[in-house]
């Protein structure tokens, strides 16, 4: 009765392994362990596979590649296999990586690698950061040049509108103009260049021009964000300045006076 019970078992085990098979794949990957034998019962059959997947890994590669998740082997049809031209093992460094290749999406992978973890965690912040400002420039179509152009053109409108007023009306929004310029200013004093020199030109630039000139951090130079693809999106922009005027006049409205 024992044996009859391990035969049986083996049947079942046997009988999943060949419905693999005989679907036509060549790579199952699966988020439970897969076992030696099963291993050597593919590799016989030059298939890949791997266990102890990750499922959101493994729901992107069935979003690129277009396979259907299963339960079981039983439910394996043509439509449920996914499509690819090349599967193929590299190493970087010290690590192995799967590469998949081929496929008819159009989502990608990105390797980020650095020294330490924190290095890392900035690069994706990073990443993420930008990913976030195209997809809300997708959404809205709207716009405006980055590298600091954006501040200088609005503190040179303010600058020509405060010649218009007199009085305390005129120091406060001439205060104000040069306030957006803190933002150029930062941006090159962080990258080790001199900020007066590089502002002073960028105040002309944009005073006489319809271009959008920011800084160019990588040479020292000036340059059109516009041209140069450095955009921000409007919305953003927006919600920086309302929340700044915002905290100022929250402070002000609770202490007059401010040292």
């Amino acid at each position: 009765l024992f044996k009859k019970f391990i035969d049986s078992e083996w049947s079942i085990f046997y009988e999943k392994l060949d419905s693999i098979a005989i679907s036509g794949s060549v790579v199952v990957l699966s988020s439970q362990s897969i076992g030696d034998l099963a291993t050597q019962y593919f590799s016989e059959r030059n298939m890949l596979c791997g266990g102890r997947i990750d499922s959101l890994i493994l729901q992107k590669i069935s979003n690129i590649t277009m396979t259907t998740i299963l339960p079981t082997s039983y439910e394996i049809s043509k439509t449920s296999i996914g499509k690819f031209k090349m599967i193929e093992e590299k190493q970087l460094g010290s690590e192995r990586y799967i590469f998949i290749s081929g496929y008819s999406s159009n989502i990608m992978s990105l390797i980020v690698r650095g020294g330490n973890i924190h290095l890392i965690k900035e690069t994706l912040r990073s990443v993420n950061d930008g990913l976030m400002v195209i997809k809300n420039i997708y959404h809205t179509n709207k716009f405006v040049g980055g590298a600091g152009s954006c501040e200088m053109k609005l503190s040179d409108k303010l600058r020509k509108y405060a010649k218009t007023l007199i009085g305390s009306d005129q120091y406060i929004v001439s205060k104000l103009s040069k306030v957006f310029e803190i933002i150029p200013k930062t941006l090159l004093e962080n990258s080790g260049l001199e900020p007066l020199e590089i502002l002073a030109k960028l105040r002309k630039l944009n005073s006489n021009s319809k271009n959008w000139y920011g800084v160019e951090l990588s040479k020292g130079d000036i340059i059109d964000s516009f041209s140069n693809y450095i955009w921000e999106p409007l919305t953003m922009k927006l919600n920086m300045i309302k929340t700044a005027i915002e905290t100022c006049s929250l402070i002000i409205s609770s202490d007059k006076t401010i040292l």
